[in-house]
């Protein structure tokens, strides 16, 4: 009844579609022009060859070139159309009288059942060998015939709303037109928009006449594709009883053969006669196994070749099917009935080591026929010594001559079962290689495609009625005895497995003792190895053990089941037991008294968060495992599975909300910086995107996504434990060497009596303390090894994404000019992730080269600088040209924005340019480096930056100054530490008229040499340098090793230089002013001299 409601809807869909295109295509047909009839190839031809003569400006006539070609093309279009449609309406007229026929031939067919094949026994083998690759061609071409007609079937089922879809935007573009030649066009331009709007209207009449003949098509088709199938069977099953009958003839030959031969040499008594027919009898037995081994290969290669066409065919039509159905769910149902029709691979292993033997017997056969060339020969040869009679000589005769047809026929037997094999084997190859091909094809599609209908809210008004007749569908009963059957039919494989789990539950107890003991030992430094945490992990596993055992042995027995559920449930047991076995051990390590705790000690308030999520996480993993697992095993089914996609909207809300709660946390938002928000907040979104892409139809996408997902998780989890456990072991590793140190000092002091044992306590190391350089290579170890996992992983998926190539967002004008390069998904996404790469390079390229590289070189700090800053530039400049190339912006395209560029350059940006270039030589020649002293403009300081624009120097105030870098490269500028960091001081020193030159000299001479800065090589010199007014002066003249003792060097030195004069009576005489005071009459102002308190 439902069926027949489809097809009348599928017909009212029909009639209205021909009825609304018919008035469409009238309407189209008033409004084109009466010209758009004119429009011609040749019209146009004539029009390109008048261009030239027209004198157009060279933009004016590039644009109408390119019109008139476009026009051209609109033409080709609307022949073809006009063709199709010729060919079509040919088809009506033959249609209704094929399809009559066909139905006729079909009855003839069905009425006349298959009688077994007579074939007359004169006919040879040979002939019935061309009798059979005749057949075998003949299947080929109407198997070809059948994919054309399974298509025309296909696209005819969707063809009412894809041409009703064509129509809409066929029509819109039609009044486009039509409004824009009402505006003054020039005359290419109007050519290219007739042509357009013939186009138009020929494919709209091919639509309206593709619609309104689709019945009749449909039938066609419909009737051509049950004729060819019963054909296709009829005539396989005649090239089945014609191979049977080859090989029995085959065998026939081979046992008469055989039979005669143990005849004869029963009836032998001379012993040479008997050894003679036995080596005859051992060469027809193995022509015997050969001729059978060759009707087995003959069977399988048949059989694989019947695979190989029928894989071609799905190959072929899955273009097609893409074109003609679109992004539509019933393109996934088909792709995923032809995923189910490839052939599964059943390859004989070996055949390489077959065929191998093959060529050496062959080898061995040709070195003993040489022998036989001459029966004669051999006969004389073998009875030289010996006088026998006639009669034994005749008889040996005749085994030679037996014996060199059987190296005849052995010769042709093993020759064709050499190239029976080798061409099974290269079929086999192609088979491989073909069904991987289009097996990864179908899985791209398919990501892509949705499964099923968005679940709005008609389908959730409708989901109680599904889930209530989802759940009834299901056979409980049966399918509960087919588990029961096929578990009890392979009792051998849990006889082990349940004495295992007897013997692990029963040392349970133990296990636990042992995980206690080996606890208590952590901390001592006497007993802890580097083995206890290993093992108390390894306990652990032995204690979830027993579960999974269960759930996997049951597994492992459905999946060598054939019944689909039951490989289900098997595959869904086996993720169980993995699941049980990674979070039932990560919720002990994380324990109270685990060893996430005691052994790695984490904090106790992280390991409670940490065993309070993986319970949670564990619970929805495990439920989304069994979903998932059955899912994917029942992919016909995922559109109805209302139960699963419930289950898998339900647990993604919940892990949405687990990971927001513990990422929104108080705690992480003091822990995460800029970078693990990011990955934080990616890792809360992605299961609420499955959430959203399940709801939005693609459930397919979020089962394949799911289990990728769960087995990252598995993998990051065991990244975390192995990370902790190495990190374990290396502070085990210096807290006994430590210890060992501790004891060495001790046994040298004699601090500890003899036969005493003195615990010590644990002494918890810092992680700067263990050796770094064990650490980071432990680390990029780790992150090597499951970085390589994480892409084995994930490589089936990432595979997919090759379907991106095939959405086109725009097209650009390649570097030739004229081709037009096609810019896809894929491309774009690829030139993102190029550019955030580089962003994220330029910002992590300094720390990690000097981190990995440049620390190891012992380089110059300005080297490691200028090194680093040029190696950013670079990157920057690879990064964006790569990723603009990548997006078709090209350096022609670019040039005209350089040139703008340069002008701007030469008046604004004039300064900055120049400083940037001026940056660039400062890292060429280094004429500054980073932490020299220099003095610039007055400015005295170290330099702790070169920018692109400017150079940051820090003053001996602590201040930032800024100069731009054109001052360096133009400017004068005092490097105290460019070639090497000693520096000169001069002091200058006056002393009274009336003090020892020499002593003097001595005392400042003395006074540098003793200064632990002053360099005494060369050393420190005095000089007499001038006669003062009031002074004697002298320079005290010395080097110093660093620019930075210049300022304590002279402050010690003065210091001592005062100290020394006071002591030696050296006077340092002061400048001496003589002042008169006069009055208002001129006179001078005589001051009394001052009395002391006691004058006064």
């Amino acid at each position: 009844m439902d069926i027949l409601v489809m097809k009348c809807l599928r017909y009212i869909v029909l009639i209205l579609s021909i009825i609304s295109l018919q008035s469409i295509a009238a309407t189209v047909g008033s409004t084109a022009p009466s010209s758009a009839n004119a429009i011609t190839t040749e019209s146009i031809e004539q029009q390109l060859k008048e261009l030239p003569s027209q004198n157009l400006p060279a933009t004016e006539a590039a644009t109408a070139k390119t019109n008139l070609e476009q026009a051209l093309q609109f033409i080709k279009t609307r022949d073809e159309a006009i063709a199709k449609l010729t060919n079509l309406k040919k088809q009506l007229v033959e249609a209704p009288q094929q399809t009559t026929e066909y139905r006729q031939q079909l009855e003839k067919l069905i009425a006349t059942p298959p009688t077994p094949l007579k074939v007359d026994e004169k006919i040879t083998d040979t002939e019935l060998q061309t009798r059979l690759t005749e057949n075998n061609t003949t299947i080929d071409g109407w198997q070809t015939e059948l994919a054309s007609a399974n298509n025309i079937i296909q696209k005819l089922q969707t063809l009412p709303e894809d041409a009703q879809a064509q129509i809409s935007k066929l029509q819109s573009r039609s009044q486009e037109i039509t409004d824009t030649l009402k505006i003054q066009q020039t005359q290419a331009a109007t050519s290219k928009l007739e042509a357009e709007q013939s186009s138009i209207k020929a494919q709209i009449n091919l639509l309206t006449q593709e619609l309104s003949s689709a019945t009749v098509l449909q039938e066609h088709a419909t009737s051509s594709r049950n004729l060819l199938t019963e054909k296709i069977n009829r005539l396989q099953q005649e090239n089945a009883q014609l191979q049977t009958l080859i090989n029995s003839r085959r065998t026939e030959a081979t046992e008469k053969i055989v039979q005669e031969l143990a005849e004869h040499q029963d009836n032998q008594t001379d012993t040479l006669l008997r050894q003679e027919s036995e080596i005859n009898l051992k060469l027809s037995e193995y022509l015997a196994k050969g001729n059978a081994r060759l009707n087995e290969i003959t069977n399988l290669s048949q059989t694989a070749k019947q695979q190989l066409s029928a894989t071609q065919k799905i190959q072929e039509t899955l273009t097609e099917q893409s074109i003609a159905l679109k992004n539509s769910i019933f393109l996934s149902r088909i792709l995923y009935q032809q995923k189910q029709a490839l052939p599964t691979l059943t390859e004989d292993t070996g055949l390489i080591d077959e065929i191998a033997d093959l060529r050496l017997y062959q080898f061995q056969l040709n070195e003993q026929q040489t022998l036989f060339i001459s029966p004669t020969t051999y006969v004389n040869k073998l009875l030289a010594n010996n006088q026998v009679d006639d009669t034994l000589r005749e008889q040996l005769l005749e085994l030679a001559r037996t014996r060199q047809d059987l190296f005849s026929q052995l010769q042709h037997s093993l020759n064709s079962l050499t190239t029976g094999a080798v061409n099974l084997q290269l079929t086999y190859q192609q088979l491989q290689t073909k069904v991987t091909q289009i097996s990864s094809e179908i899985d791209e599609k398919m990501f892509w495609l949705p499964s099923n209908s968005a679940l709005d809210f008609t389908w959730l008004k409708q989901m109680p009625a599904n889930l209530k007749a989802e759940v009834g569908s299901i056979s409980w009963k049966e399918t509960l005895n087919n588990i029961y059957t096929s578990l009890s039919e392979k009792l051998w494989i849990f006889c082990p497995l349940i004495v295992l789990i007897i013997v692990l539950v029963w040392k349970r107890r133990y296990l636990t003792n042992k995980i206690t003991a080996i606890n208590n030992d952590v901390g001592n430094v006497k007993h802890d190895t580097q083995l206890h945490t290993p093992l108390a992990i390894l306990f652990n596993i032995l204690l979830a053990l027993p579960v999974s055992l269960a759930l996997a042995s049951a597994g492992f027995s459905l999946s060598l089941d054939t019944q689909e559920i039951n490989l289900a449930i098997g595959s869904a047991l086996l993720e169980l037991a993995l699941g049980w076995l990674f979070f039932y051990t990560c919720y002990r390590l994380l324990s109270p008294d685990g060893v996430a705790i005691i052994h790695f000690k984490w904090s106790e308030k992280q390991v409670n968060a940490l065993r309070k999520q993986i319970f949670q996480i564990g619970i929805l993993a495990l439920i989304l495992m069994t979903v998932v697992s059955i899912a994917s095993k029942l992919l016909g089914n995922l559109s109805k599975d209302v139960l699963g996609m419930m289950t898998v909207i339900i647990c993604y809300l919940l892990l949405t909300i687990i990971l927001a709660r513990t990422t929104f946390s108080k705690e992480a938002r003091n822990y995460f910086n800029t970078f693990r928000w990011i990955i934080a907040i990616a890792i809360v979104l992605l299961p609420f995107s499955l959430m959203i892409a399940t709801i939005a139809g693609y459930y397919y996408t979020s089962v394949r996504l799911t289990a990728r997902l769960i087995d990252t998780l598995y993998t990051l989890m065991a990244w975390a434990v192995l990370e902790a456990l190495l990190i374990r072991g290396l502070s085990v590793a210096a807290r006994r060497i430590a210890f060992q140190r501790i004891l060495e000092k001790r046994k040298n002091k004699a601090q500890t009596k003899e036969g005493e044992e003195e615990v010590v306590e644990e002494h918890v190391l810092d992680i700067q303390e263990i050796n770094q350089q064990s650490l980071r290579l432990i680390r990029l170890s780790l992150f090597v090894v499951f970085a390589f996992l994480l892409y084995w992983i994930w490589s089936d998926v990432l595979a997919v994404f090759s379907y991106l190539d095939s959405i086109t967002l725009y097209q650009y004008v390649g570097l030739d000019g004229t081709t037009l390069v096609p810019l896809t998904l894929k491309v774009f996404i690829i030139a993102i992730v190029i550019a955030v790469l580089t962003v994220v390079l330029t910002r992590n390229i300094p720390g990690l080269l000097e981190v990995a590289i440049l620390s190891r070189l012992n380089l110059d700090r300005g080297i490691s600088y200028a090194i680093t800053t040029l190696l950013t530039y670079i990157i920057i400049a690879a990064g964006f040209s790569s990723s603009l190339g990548l997006l078709g912006v090209s350096w022609s395209k670019l040039q005209w924005l350089v040139a703008a560029l340069s002008v701007g350059l030469g008046f604004g940006l004039q300064e900055i340019f120049k400083n940037f270039v001026s940056g660039i030589i400062l890292l060429f020649e280094r004429p500054v480096r980073i932490g020299d002293r220099i003095t610039v403009g007055g400015v005295t300081g170290t330099v702790n930056r070169i920018q692109i624009r400017a150079t940051h120097i820090t003053d001996g105030e602590r201040k930032e100054v800024i100069i731009p870098n054109t001052t360096f490269a133009t400017g004068q500028i005092i490097n105290w530490t460019l070639t090497d960091t000693i520096t000169r001081i001069t002091l200058k020193i006056g002393v009274d008229y009336d003090s020892d030159i020499d002593k003097v000299k001595q005392s400042l001479l003395q006074i540098a040499q003793q200064n632990p800065r002053v360099i005494q090589d060369p050393g420190p010199s005095v000089s007499f340098v001038n006669f003062g007014v009031d002074t004697l002066d002298f320079e005290l003249t010395m080097l110093v090793n660093e620019i930075a003792d210049r300022s304590a060097a002279t402050d010690e030195i003065n210091q001592q230089i005062l100290a020394v004069f006071r002591k030696e009576n050296i006077n340092m005489p002061f400048h001496q002013i003589d002042v008169t005071l006069k009055n208002s009459e001129g006179k001078e102002l005589l001051l009394p001299a001052p009395t002391t308190p006691k004058e006064s």
